[in-house]
Formats: C-alpha cells, sequence, structure tokens
C-alpha cells in the first residue's frame, strides 16, 4: 500500500521488478572554446541472467577532461560490479562493488593580488590606493584563464562495498539489511603555490622597490606554499537495520545504524617568506623566513543512530508523517604537531633575489611534537511532523515542521595552530602609514580543545508548506483546429528556517583557522516549478525560480545592537528557462526520434566572503630606497553579478525505444564569464584573493547504444 511522505511523494513499499538483459556502450566529446585541452569519456555496461534466480552486472569507465584553464587536467578510470540473488519470492540479497583511481593536473587558482597588479600597484597606475581610497580589483576576463603561479598534483583512489537483504517476511512486515565499506586516499604528489604577496596576522610578506620591473619574473623567486607529499585518508564500515511494519492504517517504521569512521590527516606544510630588510648593509638585504608545520590528526569517530517513523493514514484524504531520529556520537582524536622555523639574510647586489633552499637542518626554532588526545561522547536529535491533505486524486497540500540539535564537526572539536608576529607591523596604515617596528618575526604554537573553544550545540527549527497539482488531458477548440494540453505540473514550496549557534570558519594551516558560530542565523525562500506539454508530447516546457535569503547575525557586543548580515556563498535567487520539440513525433516517424531542446539557467547575485580596503605605505629606507608596504583596512561587502547560462542541442534516436541514441550541442551558447570560484577573503594565506573561472562556450557530442 503506497504512502505519502513529507513532501507528497509516494513510497513504494516492495519493487521486486527484475530489469531485461543488456548491452550498453556509450561515448562522449567535450571541447570548450579557447581551451588547449578536448575533454572525452568512454563507458560499456552489461547486465546477464545466471539462472532464474541470480543476475549479474558489471562496467568499465574512463574520462580524460580538461579545464578553463590551458593547464587543467583530469584522468579518471572506474570499474563497477554487481550481483542479484532472489532466493525466495519476495526476497533478494544485492552485492555492489565499486572501485576508482583519478589524477589530477592544474595550477593554484589565479589571484586578484596577481603579478600584473603588483606592478601596476608600484607603478602608481590604480591611484585609489596612493589616496587611501578603498577599491576592490576587477579581473579580466582573459587573464582569468591563465594559469596560476604553481603546480598541484594530486591522486585519488576510492573503493566503496555494500551487501544488502531485502524480504517480504509476511504481507505485514518487511526487513532491509544492509553492510557497507569504503576507502577513500588522496594524496598531494605536488602542490607549490607561489605568490608574489603573502598576508599573514594583519600584515603582508613580500618585497618590491620603487621600479615595477624590480620585481622578478620569474615567480619561483617569490613567497612560496608547499605541500607536496600531504596524505588525506578516510575510511568507513557499519551497517543499518530497517523494519517497516504495515498495519493497515499506515506504515510503522524502526530503524538502526553503526558507523565506524577513520580519518587519517598527514598535512606536510611549508612556508618561505620573502621580506625586505631595514638594517645599514651597503648592499641589497633580503630576510628569509621559513616555517615548517605538520599537524597530523587522527580522529575515530562511532555513531549509532536509532529512528522511529510513522506514516499515518487517516481516511481517504488525509495522513500525517511523524518521525525521530536520535544519534549517539563518539569521538577519539589525537593530534601530533610539529613546528619549525629558520630565517636568514642573503646579500645581493642584483635585483633578482634568487631561488632559496628549504633547509633541512639547523632549525633556529623547533616546537613540538606536540602530542594532545580529545575523547567526547556527543548527541544529536531530529524530529519530524508532516501533514498532507490530499484534497484530489492529482493534488495535495503538505505542511512540514522540524526541529534538532546538531554537534560541530570532528574536525572542529580539537585544533594545534600557531601565530606569528610579523617582521614588519605598523598599528595603524591609514593613519600613521609610518609606524613601523623592525622586530623579527616569531612563531608560537597554540593548541586547544573543545572544552575552550566556546563551540556549542547547534538548534534550529524549519517550517515548510507546499502545493503540488498535475492537470491531465484538455482540448481547447480553437475553429481551424484543436489545442491539446496533454498535462501540466504545479509544484510550489516556501520554508523558514531558524538557528541558533550555526558552526563555521575561517583561515587557513598558515594563518591558523578560527572556528565560531553565528549567534543567530535564518534561511527564508520559496520555489516554484513549472511543466507543460502539448500536442500529444510534441511541445515541451519547464520553468522554475527558487529565491533564498540567508542571513546571519554575530554580536561581539551583547549591549550593541545586532545586525543581520548575508550568509556568504548564497545566490539570492536562480531561474530557469527550457523547452523541446519532438520533431519525429510531428512527422510521425515511428521509427526514430529528433529532439531539439534548450535549456536557460540565471544564477541571481550571490553574496561573496567580504573584500578589505587596501592601503600600502611607501618609506625611504636606511640605503636612501624606496619601499612599500601593503595593509588592509575595513572590510567592504562584495557580491557577484547574476549571468545566464544557455545549453542547445539535439539529441536523435533510433528504434522504437531509443537503442541508439546520439545528442550533440553547446553548453554556455553565449559564452558567459563566470566563476566556478570565488574567494576575497583577506586572512588567509592560500587562497587569500583567489577564483577560478567557469567553462566558456563548450561544443558537446555523445552517443550510446543499448542492446
Amino acid at each position: 500500500k503506497p504512502g505519502v511522505d513529507a513532501r507528497g511523494g509516494t513510497v513504494n513499499i516492495i519493487t521486486s521488478k527484475r530489469q531485461k538483459p543488456y548491452f550498453v556502450i556509450g561515448a562522449g566529446y567535450m571541447n570548450t572554446v579557447n581551451s588547449s585541452t578536448s575533454s572525452y569519456n568512454i563507458f560499456a555496461q552489461a547486465a546477464e541472467d545466471l539462472s532464474n534466480q541470480s543476475k549479474i552486472n558489471a562496467g568499465v569507465g574512463f574520462s580524460q577532461a580538461g579545464g578553463a584553464r590551458e593547464s587543467d587536467s583530469y584522468m579518471g578510470a572506474e570499474a563497477v560490479l554487481g550481483l542479484e540473488l532472489s532466493p525466495d519470492i519476495g526476497s533478494s540479497i544485492n552485492i555492489d562493488l565499486d572501485a576508482f583511481y583519478g589524477k589530477q593536473e592544474t595550477t593554484p587558482y589565479a589571484s586578484f593580488f596577481s603579478k600584473d597588479f603588483a606592478t601596476e600597484l608600484v607603478g602608481g597606475a590604480i591611484q585609489a590606493v596612493l589616496t587611501n581610497q578603498s577599491f576592490l580589483l576587477e579581473s579580466d576576463e582573459e587573464l582569468a584563464k591563465e594559469d596560476g603561479y604553481g603546480n598541484i598534483k594530486t591522486s585519488n583512489t576510492r573503493v566503496n562495498a555494500s551487501i544488502g537483504y531485502k524480504g517480504e517476511i509476511s504481507k505485514e512486515f518487511t526487513l532491509n539489511l544492509n553492510a557497507f565499506y569504503m576507502l577513500n586516499k588522496r594524496k598531494f604528489d605536488e602542490h607549490k603555490t607561489y605568490m608574489p604577496f603573502l598576508y599573514m596576522n594583519g600584515s603582508y610578506f613580500g618585497y618590491i622597490k620603487n621600479k615595477a620591473n624590480d620585481l622578478s619574473d620569474n615567480y619561483q623567486d617569490w613567497n612560496l606554499i608547499d605541500q607536496s607529499g600531504s596524505t588525506f585518508d578516510e575510511s568507513k564500515i557499519g551497517g543499518t537495520v530497517r523494519a517497516d511494519f504495515n498495519h493497515g492504517n499506515g506504515i510503522f517504521t524502526l530503524g538502526y545504524k553503526f558507523n565506524y569512521e577513520s580519518n587519517e590527516r598527514n598535512p606536510t606544510q611549508y612556508l618561505r617568506l620573502l621580506l625586505p630588510s631595514t638594517d645599514n648593509a651597503s648592499k641589497d638585504n633580503y630576510y628569509y623566513g621559513h616555517v615548517y608545520v605538520n599537524n597530523r590528526l587522527d580522529i575515530k569517530k562511532i555513531s549509532h543512530e536509532f529512528s522511529v517513523r510513522e506514516n499515518l493514514f487517516l481516511g481517504k484524504y488525509f495522513s500525517i508523517l511523524g518521525a525521530a531520529k536520535y544519534e549517539m556520537l563518539n569521538y577519539d582524536i589525537k593530534s601530533q604537531t610539529q613546528l619549525k622555523t629558520k630565517s636568514y639574510n642573503l646579500y645581493k647586489t642584483s635585483s633578482n633575489i634568487g631561488t632559496a633552499i628549504m633547509p633541512t637542518e639547523g632549525w633556529d626554532l623547533e616546537n613540538g611534537p606536540i602530542e594532545i588526545e580529545y575523547e567526547s561522547n556527543l548527541g544529536n536529535f531530529i524530529f519530524e511532523l508532516a501533514p498532507v491533505l490530499r484534497y484530489s486524486q492529482n493534488g495535495l497540500f503538505y505542511l512540514r515542521g522540524e526541529t534538532g540539535i546538531l554537534t560541530p564537526p570532528a574536525y572542529a572539536l580539537m585544533a594545534v595552530n600557531y601565530t606569528t608576529i610579523p617582521y614588519w607591523q605598523t598599528q595603524d596604515p591609514k593613519n600613521d602609514p609610518g609606524n613601523f617596528s623592525t622586530a623579527e618575526g616569531t612563531f608560537e604554537l597554540q593548541t586547544y580543545t573543545n572544552s575552550d573553544s566556546g563551540l556549542k550545540n547547534e538548534t534550529y527549527m524549519t517550517g515548510e508548506v507546499g502545493w503540488k497539482q498535475m492537470i491531465g488531458s484538455r482540448y481547447v477548440p480553437l475553429g481551424f483546429t484543436d489545442f491539446t494540453i496533454n498535462a501540466l505540473y504545479f509544484s510550489a514550496t516556501a520554508f523558514y528556517t531558524q538557528s541558533k549557534n550555526e558552526f563555521a570558519f575561517k583561515g587557513d594551516p598558515y594563518t591558523g583557522f578560527e572556528f565560531f558560530e553565528y549567534d543567530k542565523s535564518r534561511r527564508m525562500g520559496a520555489e516554484v516549478a513549472l511543466e507543460q506539454y502539448f500536442f500529444n508530447g510534441v511541445l515541451g516546457f519547464n520553468e522554475s525560480f527558487t529565491y533564498l535569503k540567508a542571513e546571519k547575525q554575530s554580536c561581539a557586543d551583547a549591549t550593541a545592537e545586532c545586525q543581520w548580515e548575508p550568509i556568504p556563498y548564497t545566490y539570492e535567487y536562480k531561474a530557469t528557462f527550457g523547452g523541446s520539440i519532438d520533431l519525429a513525433r510531428m512527422l510521425g516517424l515511428n521509427f526514430m526520434s529528433i529532439s531539439v531542446w534548450m535549456q536557460n539557467s540565471l544564477y541571481g547575485k550571490q553574496h561573496v566572503l567580504n573584500a578589505n580596503e587596501i592601503y600600502y605605505t611607501q618609506f625611504t629606507n636606511a640605503q636612501g630606497k624606496s619601499q612599500y608596504h601593503l595593509e588592509y583596512g575595513d572590510e567592504v561587502p562584495d557580491t557577484l553579478k547574476p549571468y545566464l547560462i544557455s545549453d542547445l542541442g539535439v539529441s536523435v534516436g533510433f528504434g522504437k525505444t531509443s537503442q541508439a541514441l546520439f545528442t550533440v550541442g553547446v553548453r554556455n551558447l553565449f559564452d558567459t564569464f563566470y566563476y566556478d570560484y570565488y574567494n576575497h577573503e583577506t586572512n588567509v594565506a592560500v587562497n587569500e584573493g583567489k577564483y577560478v573561472a567557469g567553462h566558456g562556450r563548450t561544443i558537446f557530442l555523445e552517443g550510446r547504444y543499448k542492446y
């Protein structure tokens, strides 16, 4: 007996239909305009009956992909194997294996603070900075597609395995059992990022003189962040038990899930800083600072999840769903951190500073290894209630309420960070640009656990209301012809969520992570989705509109008036519009299908992490040379402008069930410039001011054949 879930969909208690044996093979090709690397993929999959009670399926796939930038390259290979056994009527056993291996080569994210920006700044081309006015550097669309400074090579191995049993013990009782295993290993085979400026703890590291060409053209002379050799291993093993009881007036479900997680993070992080010096040496003097930090985390997590759910049918038109879930969490976290620093002066007569070599011995300062351990028992709780009213066979209203308590993520429960006192310091660059100190950099390790981090459990409440309606065939006489409406679909949803102590973080391994919580946060929005089909399915349209307002409130001073601010990385709205024409059906061609389709997506204004006002101070050192020092001032709100992405394609199929299907088309038809990633955060060393441009106009061709 089908029920109704919280959003009004159907719930099938038992689905025992078996697919027929088949063999399918396919391939695809894609080329992005102005990209030197094409992309392609091939795959094959087959299923065969071994007997009346068993079936096997297997598949392999390979892909080679490029990116929006010249040096982006990706390779992946995957194999899947499945076995389905049906020992008795109403019962089945499924065994699935999935193995994947991938390699990626790319360069660091492009930066708003590139060498071109640095030379323009020193040359005085940006007058806004000279007058201490705020500005935000606009990226050039062509430069945005160029490679970043450095090299990144990563490898990834993933294995998934599961075995499941589903049995109809009786007409009223269905049992589901499942066990699973997952392994995911990632490694930075090479990960080097070079930057002309590196921002840490309120100050910039980097040296440029009074002429633009004094900044070396060889970016390997700049500040270096090297994470090569870092590994991140994750494994999970567990199982689930679910029992469904059909008691005539609804379905009662009991569930249990066990999960054991092991995460081993071994990031190897090396940092080389380049700073100017103001001593009285007669030659050009450069100061190098070297920092090596290894923060190994071993996170063990055991969870037990208990759930109960009742889907109760109260007559023909009304049903109500109630569900509760409680999760018991046990964390055992161990951390080992070692910090080494070294600094020395290099005297050069040439403006080319050369390349520093990472010291392997003779460190000036060594802290660690510091070992700390944290163990705790925590819990999450979620409760849901959703009444549904079916006012007709094809229409319904529903309400949904949910409340819950969530604990902070494991990696935030304990951390080991270090902070630096910069080589250059200024108290107020805006009003007192000449106030510098010449103290050399010092480094200090800081440790904390959840007991003194101040993190609390998040509590939230959600309310949602929705409507769904389908209108069947209608004929509209127009005199000269009949206008046929095959089907109309309507769906509308509105929701509101309010949270307290929502978790967030900022920073990176070099400046230190800061884990915190919004005092309050809220999300409110609505979504409308429509579909229409006319002339016996010849013409079809789809439309949707989503609005989201996500805001946060953090009050440092309890007596001050708290203001709501946008949460970063959220779109205010997104709208889609698509249409298709079935030319084969219109022409009465039964042996093939021809469909022309177009899909448009409009992404609304997006709130991103704030940028800051940028200032630099100019002073004369002991040798009489002009030097520059950059500082950040007050935050400036930043948003990304709306943009439209349009896709156009033609699909041609042969056979009554389209055994052979070919599609050719263009993605991003109008070559719209947009960002795949955008971060203007100014308190991090690695990703500060970084962005990745999205794919431009892309031509693609896909084909598959199924037998």
